[in-house]
């Protein structure tokens, strides 16, 4: 049986990051996992063959994902593949990971061409090599309770590569849409170190730049890829600690700043409200300012997941006036947060230091329960009121 979860995952991609390399990675520290359960309810032809082998590379052992046989392919078209995923008997976490990789891209896809959704056809990667190796990434990673993810710099790689639209160069540019805010490291090796199903799982998972406070090794694995490097081994190795136990953890959060001067205060709203809903943005606020010939404007700024900065910031091209704005990484510290219910409505609790909890209950729930200012208040005061542990 896999170790007793939650875990935190660190990925070091010496090689790169691939769709088979990852799962060979995670499949190592499982031994005990069993694809078979998942291979069946994707509905994996029979004539498929897959297998995980142990190997060498540059003179370390590790394992490589083996798909051997052929097969008709799964539909080509996003729309349908994703129908695909929705109607296979897979267990619910599972498939909202591996479509929720499809969806990144997907849109990253539909981003690059300038293409809608329902016209992102995948030409090179509508194989049942990725599906396999998303579905096996989302099976493995639920196996083994992954909480929490970070990852070292990614290699850059280079040169071009071939697709249906022509040679196009490496990174490929739906891979730099899905890897915006990771990262990078240039180890004067070329070729493709990143593939797009290995960024669109990295996306997914939105890993963090560091390793969180001080944590246990329960195992590590390597994960070999096909290719041969010049000076080093081909592989992604995976670290699986158990889950640091800390009343805040540090991580980096995308920001995004702008001003707007030439905009109504009530397309405004709407526009940020739009912002706000985008997967990845964490929050947006806004305050007032004055602006260039004492003109009152509006500073505006947004958080947002790294993984989803590229996202976030056409969120606020599209949604807002603004011809132009700033964004960075800032070092963050937040408390343990856990969404609960008390009275059957939504609760906020906060594990603050020394082992003290606080609760916050949502505004809109207590609107709809109370009558006026001092029934609100009472109901606060119940709800938040937290015993002593």
């Amino acid at each position: 049986m896999p170790p007793e979860g939650p875990h935190h995952l660190h990925l070091d991609p010496l090689g790169g990051v691939a769709g088979d390399m990852m799962v060979a990675a995670l499949w190592a520290l499982a031994p005990e996992f069993r694809a078979a359960q998942s291979l069946a309810a994707l509905g994996v032809p029979p004539s498929l063959e897959v297998t995980l082998e142990a190997g060498h590379d540059a003179g370390f052992a590790g394992f490589r994902l083996a798909i051997r046989g052929e097969a008709a392919p799964p539909p080509r078209g996003a729309e349908a593949l994703l129908a695909f995923v929705a109607e296979a008997p897979l267990p619910d976490t599972v498939r909202r990971r591996v479509t929720d990789m499809l969806e990144r891209l997907a849109i990253a896809e539909a981003a690059v061409h300038g293409l809608a959704l329902a016209e992102v056809h995948f030409h090179e990667l509508a194989s049942w090599d990725t599906l396999i190796d998303l579905t096996l990434s989302a099976a493995l990673l639920e196996a083994l309770a992954v909480a929490t993810v970070s990852i070292g710099p990614l290699p850059l790689g280079g040169g071009t590569v071939g697709s249906a639209h022509g040679a196009l160069p490496i990174p490929a540019p739906a891979t730099l849409r899905l890897l915006q805010g990771l990262r990078f490291v240039d180890d004067g090796i070329g070729g493709e170190r990143v593939t797009p199903t290995g960024a669109a799982i990295l996306a997914h998972l939105a890993p963090a730049p560091n390793l969180p406070g001080l944590p246990v090794l329960v195992r590590s694995g390597a994960g070999f890829g096909t290719r041969r490097l010049p000076d080093r081994a081909n592989q992604l190795r995976a670290l699986l600690f158990e889950a640091v136990a800390a009343t805040s953890q540090g991580d980096e959060i995308a920001r995004i700043r702008f001003e707007i001067d030439d905009q109504s205060g009530e397309d405004l709203a709407t526009g940020l409200d739009a912002v706000r809903a985008t997967d990845g943005v964490v929050d947006v606020v806004a305050w007032p300012v004055f602006g260039k010939k004492g003109r009152i404007a509006t500073a505006v700024q947004v958080l947002a997941r790294p993984a989803a900065l590229a996202a976030a910031i056409e969120a606020c091209f599209a949604q807002t006036t603004t011809i132009g704005l700033r964004h960075d990484r800032v070092a963050r510290a937040v408390l343990q947060r856990r969404a609960t219910e008390v009275e059957a409505l939504p609760v906020k609790e906060v594990r603050r230091p020394g082992g003290r909890s606080t609760r916050k209950v949502e505004a809109d729930a207590v609107a709809g329960r109370a009558g006026d200012a001092a029934e609100r208040a009472a109901l606060r005061r119940r709800l938040e009121s937290v015993e002593p542990s």
